[in-house]
């Protein structure tokens, strides 16, 4: 919360006269007051809340589908990402590119958060075979138009930067510096990563199948040789194949029931019906009735 107004005035600093949206991700704090009070000083300032907390991706997708400038600049409120660094990233665009990522140097985050973002992107990249930028950040300057085609590949498990990469977006790098989280409290904790993770590996890639696949058939060929190792490998293999398929499966079932990625509670912007959580007249229509 505290990071809000700070954010804010090193962002006007930057780009005096650039619209500003702020991404409410179903915060319990008093964050959304602290923007509410920006937007009172400033019609630059927008902002949008969600229902509930559905996750970056899905800010990421509700920012540019509201954004309306030929460029994006998408930043988070931790501050560990330095406003003062986005010349850099304006400097960098290009004709022939549609993302400027910021490489943090000397990055100022846990052993823990810096060595998984390594090891998630390199296994990306070189095991699932995703075309991974390893090193990206959320410190990105994005072409609006080419993040619109983006983000009308509605999933029921949105990764933003998998899906750029999918589609051809190209993309140069940027190194900036990183600072320590100087407020507030980081969401980042294993869980988060482990299933950021498998939404990434599994979501966008159909290596793991083709793995098992091989692995069966190594099985079969090695099992008149090797009848007890191949045996205890192969229930082991049989266990795991369970597994993965019944992720596979699930994420096609959420995909045929999938709805929104978000839904808006609150926001001072013109947005569509479909991602309010209720129309606003209704709302206060329906105060003022008295039950029966």
């Amino acid at each position: 919360m505290d990071n809000i107004p700070r954010l804010y005035q090193n962002l006007k600093t930057q780009l005096p006269n650039a619209p500003l949206i702020f991404i409410d991700d179903g915060s319990t704090d008093e964050t959304l007051e602290e923007i509410k009070s920006l937007v009172s000083k400033d019609s630059h300032v927008s902002y949008i809340s969600f229902s509930k907390n559905f996750g970056l991706d899905a800010a990421y997708y509700a920012g540019f589908t509201y954004a309306q400038t030929p460029w994006t600049l998408q930043i988070d409120a931790d501050m560990q990402s330095s406003p003062e660094e986005i010349p850099k990233l304006m400097s960098a665009v290009e004709n022939d590119i549609d993302i400027v990522f910021a490489r943090r140097v000397d990055r100022k985050d846990s052993t823990i958060k810096r060595y998984g973002s390594t090891i998630q992107h390199w296994l990306a990249k070189n095991i699932f075979l995703i075309p991974f930028p390893i090193g990206a950040s959320t410190f990105r300057l994005v072409r609006t138009d080419a993040a619109k085609r983006v983000i009308k590949r509605k999933t029921a498990y949105p990764y933003f930067l998998a899906e750029a990469l999918q589609i051809g977006l190209r993309y140069v790098f940027v190194d900036v510096s990183h600072a320590p989280r100087k407020a507030g409290e980081s969401k980042f904790n294993l869980r988060k990563s482990i299933s950021a993770s498998l939404r990434l590996f599994l979501g966008y890639s159909t290596v793991p199948l083709k793995f098992i696949s091989i692995a069966f058939l190594l099985i079969l060929i090695l099992m008149p040789f090797f009848p007890i190792f191949t045996l205890f490998f192969g229930l082991l293999l049989l266990m795991l194949c369970v597994g993965i398929q019944s992720i596979y499966i699930a994420k096609i079932a959420a995909e045929q029931s999938f709805d929104r990625p978000f839904y808006v509670r609150e926001t001072n912007m013109d947005i569509a019906s479909e991602d309010r959580l209720y129309d606003p007249l209704n709302k206060v229509q329906n105060k003022n009735k008295t039950p029966k």
